[in-house]
């Protein structure tokens, strides 16, 4: 879970209120902006990065998924590009064919 989660509901409220035509309120709603940030063991930065990457996820570990192996008990890694093509694909036969799974080996030739 994100470090913002749990603070989300006040960072929004600040956030829309720096739109204020009134200087006190946007100065006021900045730095409660900060100070909410700092009370929760963040800073601006991490609210910028949240905002780039809302998953939570820094890009190199977006580009990955974590895959489990049959029996493994550590997931293993699949590049983001395989589950395009797993997502892509289909496990069951089209309609009006037959299972292949009992076909034999081709034969190299």
């Amino acid at each position: 879970m994100s470090a913002l989660a749990p603070i989300a509901g006040k960072l929004q409220k600040y956030l829309r209120l720096l739109g204020s035509n009134q200087d006190g309120e946007v100065l006021a709603a900045a730095r409660a902006l900060i100070r909410t940030l700092e009370n929760n063991g963040a800073d601006i930065h991490i609210l910028a990065d949240a905002i780039v990457q809302p998953s939570g996820f820094s890009e190199a570990e977006n580009s990955i998924t974590p895959v489990m192996n049959a029996g493994a008990s550590t997931p293993a890694v699949q590049p983001k590009t395989a589950r395009c093509f797993a997502a892509s694909t289909s496990m069951t036969n089209p309609p009006g064919t037959k299972s292949r799974a009992n076909a034999p080996p081709i034969q190299p030739g």
